[in-house]
């Protein structure tokens, strides 16, 4: 994984290079954002006096329409710091600090005006000072649900699918816990006929894009302003990447012996 200098922020993903295979070998949750603070950052505690923040930043999207004049959108992130993190963000950043943010993309539930409405949060492991903007995804996970092309009226492909990462840890006891997470994910253009042609349901495959946010109406009429959405920028079958990797890794070994 390579990260270059701010002012051309890039991450390039190699299936062939150890340290990425280390990483990410058959399950990855990876949130990256660079963006503005817009929110107060409140220290509170837990019932157990862990010490916890909620706040929000902004990145954007800047480009050209066909009349030649310069567009804007805002996406707001949800951002969730636990323990020292959470301490050292509360005494280092005000609103309008640019920030970059690592961590983890969940999902929760909560209760509004009766009504259960879903939110997703990018669980922060590392806050810290920096300039511009940037938005960043990247999973590998399992695909759970057959994929099927769609047609916009502008006659654009696009395809949606489920994916799951699952996260891991040992509680109190020791005992080790898990908990599956859903992803939406979006693929348009090429890429999402390319994924309806070679990717099935239960593959396991690395997306890398970036996190959208839409507004959803369910069933009962429930409107939910933060359904998080991944917008694909590419989609790779890891299986056949990890399987790459052990062939290369042989013939190394060979020509080194």
């Amino acid at each position: 994984m390579q990260v270059s200098n701010p002012a051309h922020f890039s991450i390039t993903i190699n299936p062939n290079k150890r340290e990425v295979m280390s990483i990410m070998a058959r399950n990855y949750n990876k949130v990256i954002i660079i963006g503005k603070v817009e929110s107060e950052i409140i220290l509170r505690q837990t019932t157990n006096k862990t010490p916890v923040t909620n706040f929000t930043v902004t990145t954007s999207n800047k480009w050209i329409d066909k009349n030649g004049e310069t567009k804007e959108y805002k996406k707001w992130h949800h951002i969730v710091c636990w323990g020292k993190v959470a301490e050292q963000v509360v005494n280092l950043f005000i609103p309008g600090d640019d920030v970059l943010i690592e961590g983890s993309i969940s999902y929760r539930s909560y209760e509004k005006d009766n009504r259960r409405l879903k939110v997703a949060e990018i669980k922060a492991t590392n806050v810290s000072k920096w300039e511009g903007s940037f938005n960043k995804i990247i999973l590998v996970g399992n695909v759970g649900n057959e994929l099927a092309l769609r047609k916009t009226t502008n006659n654009i492909s696009v395809t949606n699918f489920s994916l799951s990462t699952i996260e891991r840890w040992k509680d109190k006891s020791g005992e080790i816990k898990s908990h599956k997470k859903w992803h939406k994910t979006v693929c348009w253009g090429k890429i999402a006929e390319n994924a309806v042609a070679s990717i099935n349901s239960g593959a396991l495959v690395l997306v890398e894009g970036s996190i959208s946010y839409r507004t959803y109406v369910n069933k009962e009429g429930i409107k939910n302003n933060h359904i998080a959405e991944v917008k694909t920028s590419q989609l790779t079958k890891w299986a056949n990447a990890l399987e790459d990797y052990k062939k290369d890794s042989k013939v190394e070994s060979k020509e080194t012996s």
